[in-house]
């Protein structure tokens, strides 16, 4: 199957939007689609006020998963034809997202969360093939967070704190399973090393689609 999504994932402040940022210098060729609410502005219409409420509190995990998901759809079907898109989480970090808000916000089991999103996965189109690279800052849930929060100019309160322990944790459950077709520890490679491997994949899947298209 050619591939026609490199996806960067990970939790807050690991470097996905540098990331993104120094692919689009080294490799112009590839199509840059974003994030997926980007994409789907009619299914966020939160005041920013309102939104980290209605994430948490006043939304149903059905309308946070079909925002999150059909966002991604239609985030899926602005690739143009022949190139490869490089997006901002792909469907198995939105799919991890929507498992640790719902444990938070309805304090579910991960396995009551993970059946409550999956029918809602049911009820849409299968998603298109995504090379997904999981960038975490580090597998220690402190040693990540101290990370994430030494670069974040905001202070997180406890059901944010809460809410990135719960997403580590699911994302750690997603990388077991292989579900992330490579997995970077960050903390244990400088932004340079980080960025080689991120070209050679992205160099890989491009191989891949051309290859697979002639």
């Amino acid at each position: 199957m050619p591939t026609e999504f490199l996806s960067l994932n990970g939790p807050d402040n690991a470097g996905k939007t540098t990331q993104i940022r120094l692919l689009s210098e080294a490799r112009p060729t590839l199509q840059l689609l974003g994030s997926a609410h980007e994409h789907a502005p009619h299914l966020w219409r939160v005041p920013p006020e309102d939104s980290a409420d209605w994430w948490f509190e006043t939304s149903t995990t059905a309308e946070l998963t079909y925002s999150l998901l059909e966002s991604h759809r239609l985030r899926a079907e602005a690739r143009e034809q022949g190139i490869v898109a490089v997006i901002d989480r792909g469907h198995s970090m939105l799919v991890a997202t929507a498992i640790a808000t719902c444990i938070v916000k309805d304090k579910m089991s991960i396995g009551d969360a993970r059946a409550a999103v999956e029918a809602v996965q049911r009820t849409l189109a299968e998603p298109p093939f995504e090379h997904s690279l999981l960038l975490l800052l580090s597998r220690d849930f402190d040693e990540s967070i101290a990370i994430s929060q030494a670069r974040d100019s905001h202070e997180w309160d406890q059901r944010y704190l809460l809410y990135q322990r719960t997403l580590h944790d699911v994302l750690m459950m997603q990388a077991e399973s292989g579900l992330y077709t490579l997995v970077m520890e960050l903390r244990r490679s400088s932004r340079a090393e980080i960025h080689s491997q991120i070209l050679a994949a992205v160099d890989a899947a491009v191989s891949d689609r051309f290859g697979a298209s002639q």
